[in-house]
């Protein structure tokens, strides 16, 4: 890692967490202010306020911690943590630019309806929900670089040498059917039952051709890198584009086109990049039948390979398809952009409650802001696209986080209020306060453990960085 990497990513995780943080925070706002509550702050970040300006009752500032933020609500307490009656003024008045102290406006609370108390503390993760599903659509819409594989079964096309699927017996031509009982229909099933998994054996069923019925093999699952995602050494087949095709070649007479995928020669299907030579050259000469898939539907052509000194050719470049473009309009991008976020929030759940039962670890699952701002600075690299699916993707677990029933969270204050609903009656400060310290101790904690991890991954850029 060097400067400039240094300070595009810090830029990119800047551009991604400001606006999300403005937009939790701002969907509590506006939902308060819909209510009638009066908001005595709204921050984007913690601590000490640096700058702002006021507009009647609330104070608009930027705070000097920038990763999160508050809106101070009347009658939801001196701050978002405690759920308090609030009678009379503001317990954080809005400071005013060169006032240390100044006398704190009077602000009366309306009366505090539970289900206006919910809805405030449910607008913040429904407006990062309703991001998610707003920024994928608009990748989708501008065209979104995604694996070309996920969907696919998981045929084995290749094995790391070494590996430990080589090692259990795994062959290429092998397709993985179950791992540790559960079925496996692609490969999107398959990471995620091994990425977690590093460190551990699981069992795996495969299916061989010629050799009927589901085999069972336990394959110790290796550490791909200082993250500890998990790998067996597999690998996917992946399709075989056309990039270039050479003028007055075989290829070009026989109509074939770049972006052409070539699914099958004479009659064999095309599946690990080298077979694509070893179908071709011995057909010298010979009027040989391709199909190759173009605009999404198959096509059929029929090409002669040219003889050559050691081989025939047809005249063509190709490159293994390792990704597609996912393009489409408004009303496909947003029912494909709703599919996917409710994929991912029932995977993100899965993964909770596997770290919750002690099945993975923090540092497999969680990232802190040196990844998220690494990964940040790659995607801007890539295309504005790919960054709007990445700060979707990261609205998305916010809103996740935020609605989990932990301490001084959305969902915890929503459950707090229903209790309360339920007993007619609130709970004493005292409760509550004790609850709220025992959920500020556990997320600070969490908060160091992922920081802990997050510099020991990153250990090797930053010393780089400063001559380490």
């Amino acid at each position: 890692m060097h400067v400039p990497d240094l300070a595009r990513n810090a830029l990119a995780l800047v551009a991604i967490l400001v606006p999300l943080i403005v937009l939790h925070e701002g969907g509590h706002f506006l939902v308060a202010k819909l209510l009638r509550f009066p908001v005595a702050v709204f921050s984007v970040g913690f601590g000490k306020r640096l700058w702002g300006f006021k507009i009647r009752e609330t104070d608009y500032r930027i705070s000097a911690l920038p990763f999160g933020g508050y809106v101070r609500v009347v009658g939801l307490g001196p701050d978002e943590s405690l759920l308090v009656d609030h009678p009379g003024p503001a317990a954080d008045p809005a400071a005013v630019e060169g006032e240390k102290d100044p006398a704190p406006p009077v602000l009366e609370a309306r009366p505090k309806s539970r289900l206006g108390k919910i809805a405030i503390f449910a607008a913040g993760p429904a407006a990062n929900a309703i991001l998610a599903v707003a920024l994928r659509t608009g990748a989708y819409m501008m065209g979104l670089e995604e694996p070309a594989y996920l969907d696919k079964p998981v045929l084995v096309s290749a094995l790391d040498a070494g590996s430990p699927a080589e090692a259990a017996g795994i062959r290429p031509g092998d397709t993985i059917v179950g791992i540790d009982g559960k079925k496996i229909a692609n490969w999107d099933d398959y990471q995620m039952e091994v990425f977690p998994s590093a460190g551990k054996t699981i069992r795996f069923s495969y299916e061989r051709p010629g050799d009927p019925g589901a085999h069972d093999v336990a394959i110790p699952v290796a550490k791909a890198d200082s993250s500890e995602i998990g790998t067996t050494g597999v690998h996917p087949v992946f399709a075989i584009k056309v990039m270039r095709v050479f003028p007055g070649s075989p290829a070009e007479n026989g109509g074939m086109k770049p972006g052409d995928i070539i699914l099958s020669i004479g009659g064999e299907p095309v599946s690990p990049f080298k077979e694509i030579s070893s179908l071709v050259g011995p057909r010298g000469n010979v009027p040989t039948p391709f199909v190759v898939e173009r605009d999404g539907a198959p096509k059929d052509l029929m090409i002669t390979p040219r003889s050559g000194a050691t081989r025939a050719t047809i005249g063509i470049e190709l490159q293994a398809a390792f990704s597609t473009i996912e393009r489409h309009g408004l009303t496909k991008a947003v029912r494909k952009s709703f599919a996917f976020n409710v994929d991912m929030t029932k995977k993100t759940l899965d993964i909770l409650g596997r770290l919750f039962r002690a099945k993975v670890t923090v540092k497999q699952t969680m990232s802190g802001p040196l990844d998220i701002a690494k990964v940040a600075g790659q995607e801007s690299k890539v295309g504005l696209s790919s960054f709007l699916a990445l700060m979707g993707m990261i609205s998305l677990q916010l809103f996740i986080f935020n609605a989990l029933p932990i301490p001084l969270l959305d969902g915890f204050h929503i459950l707090l209020v229903a209790i309360e609903g339920a007993l007619r009656r609130d709970l004493s400060l005292q409760i509550k306060e004790k609850i709220f310290q025992a959920g500020f101790v556990l997320l600070v904690l969490l908060m160091l453990v992922v920081l802990y991890y997050d510099v020991i991954k990153n250990a090797g850029g930053i010393g780089k960085l400063f001559g380490g």
